[in-house]
């Protein structure tokens, strides 16, 4: 089977040894190749989870050791005027780190 064919919450419980092989790859081999393979891995989950939500869903996320993904769907106005925020595990919440934030359109 592959991404496509998982549903999200399948995806999610992978998400976890998709971050241990990021880590064994940068301990062992640290190549370009086997850290694009895995950058397109987590991009197909994103595709795929995307899939089934509706534009202004709650974002679906995951923090693992190696990366942390967030899923969203925007409708174009949301685009505009909406950022996508860094997940944040519950240190840094509780901790008050202030969190990441990405526009795709730079707000005035």
């Amino acid at each position: 089977a592959t991404i496509a064919d998982m549903d999200s919450s399948t995806i999610l419980t992978l998400l976890p040894s998709i971050s241990s092989a990021v880590f064994q790859e940068g301990q062992t081999n640290n190549n370009t190749k086997g850290i694009s393979e895995v950058l397109s891995l987590v991009e197909q989950t994103g595709d795929v989870i995307s899939t089934n939500m509706l534009p202004g869903q709650h974002p679906i996320q995951s923090i693992q050791s190696q990366f942390r993904i967030s899923v969203s769907v925007l409708n174009a106005e949301q685009l505009q005027n909406t950022p996508l925020v860094l997940p944040q595990n519950t240190l840094e919440e509780a901790t008050g780190v202030k969190t990441s934030e990405i526009y795709f359109y730079n707000p005035v």
